[in-house]
Order: structure tokens, then sequence, then C-alpha cells
């Protein structure tokens, strides 16, 4: 807030830029530690969280068309912050790789779920270049393949996934 205030034209200052990627490291340890907590179940519908997840993104000034295709309503049983947590960065995951490079135009991202006998799945599927290499590393902490990104998202998604005995997958759609 000070910064603001003492440093000429700070909106294109790279103090501002500094700033703003502070908050987005800090923002991210906060999201890994919520992630690795205790899972508090409680049945909740999967749908209404799918669209809050959605809402957030705030995208509808850009190219990209967002599906959603699961069952509705869809209960669950599940610890809602955690898997909300894991929804939010594959959603972000999925907008900032069409962002990127898209074989559609416009964008085409697909969110659907439903049942797996006695588990549940949902899937987030985006018309990007997909992953280079090996997926594995995709889940490494500090690891990116995009510029200005810390490489939390996806290890994020997986410890609160796995927090609820869950798992997250990534491959390229070939």
């Amino acid at each position: 807030l000070v910064a603001e205030m003492e440093v000429d034209v700070y909106e294109t200052s790279r103090t501002k830029h500094c700033v703003e990627r502070l908050n987005g490291l800090l923002e991210a340890v906060g999201n890994l530690k919520k992630a690795a907590s205790t899972p508090s179940y409680s049945e909740f519908d999967l749908s209404e969280l799918v669209a809050e997840c959605v809402a957030v993104l705030n995208i509808s000034n850009e190219k990209i068309v967002l599906r959603i295709a699961g069952i509705k309503p869809y209960m669950v049983q599940a610890d809602r912050d955690s898997l909300g947590l894991a929804i939010d960065n594959g959603i972000r995951n999925a907008v900032e790789a069409v962002r990127e490079f898209s074989i559609l135009d416009p964008a085409e991202i697909l969110i659907n779920w439903g049942p797996a006998g006695s588990e549940n799945w949902l899937a987030i599927l985006d018309c990007g270049a997909g992953f280079s290499g090996n997926t594995e590393e995709a889940f490494k902490l500090g690891v990116s393949n995009k510029n200005e990104h810390f490489g939390y998202g996806l290890t994020t998604a997986q410890l609160s996934m796995r927090s609820m005995e869950g798992d997250v997958f990534v491959s390229n759609k070939a």
C-alpha cells in the first residue's frame, strides 16, 4: 500500500510487478498448507462447487468456451475446501494452457464428472498444446513450463486430492 503512494507511476512500475509476485507466492504457500491439512468430510453438490470455481475465473471477455457436462445435482462426500483447491488449480491450468495456444478458435475447455463404481471422477479437458516430456515432472514443487509461475498449482491439486485418498492424473489427449 505504501509503495503505491511512494513510487511514481506505480501501475507500470517493476515495484508493482514484484509486489504482485510476492502476493502470489504467499497465496500459493497458503494454499499448499491448506491442501496438506487433515480433511473434514461433508456431503455437498459437486456441480455447485464446479460452478463456484468457474465463476471466480472471470473469463467472460476471453475467446474461451467453457462447457460443463457433469450430472446435476451430484452429491459427493469429500472435503469441500480441499476439492475446491484441486478443481480451481485444474481449471486455472487449463485456462492458462489455452490462452497460450489453442488448436481450436475459440478455445474450449470441458469439465465433466460422474461415478466410477464406489468412487467419483472429475475431468478437465482443454485444447491447449499439452505437456511436453514426462508428465510426472509437472507435479514437482516449483516446476512450471510457464513464465512467471511458481510451479505450485498442480502440486497443490495433487496434495489436496491425496489428503482425501484421491489422485490427480495429467495426460495429453493422444
